[in-house]
């Protein structure tokens, strides 16, 4: 005799289980550790999206902080070469792009939110 049943469950209804269980022993304990290894590899998924942008400005903050250590070095050497101009060019064709996205802070989104009224 043949029997189905349909649940809304990932899993099979328990009274099913006891025939899983006698046709192929050892059948719950291999479900429940294939569910327990796609949990954990759903949550590293997971993990790895939300982790993904954050690492990514931090690596732009960091080459960000370099480019002005560098450009702050050759500004001084320039000055010290008598060579105001150049120096002048330097700082605001290297600092400014840099300046301009700490302020603007493009993490944070497009400018602050403004609020909406309500419809009516």
């Amino acid at each position: 005799m043949r029997r189905m049943s349909i649940s809304a469950s990932a899993f099979p209804p328990p009274q099913d289980l006891e025939i899983y269980e006698r046709h192929h022993p050892g059948f719950l304990k291999e479900l429940m550790a294939r569910s327990a290894e796609a949990q954990r590899h759903d949550q590293d998924l997971t993990r790895l999206r939300l982790e993904g942008p954050l690492k990514f400005a931090m690596r732009g903050q960091l080459l960000g902080a370099c480019v002005v250590l560098a450009s702050i070095i050759g500004i001084v050497v320039c000055a010290y070469l008598d060579q105001p101009v150049i120096a002048g060019a330097l700082g605001f064709v290297s600092l400014f792009p840099v300046i301009s996205l700490f302020i603007r802070n493009p993490l944070a989104g497009n400018g602050p939110k403004k609020p909406t009224a309500p419809d009516a």
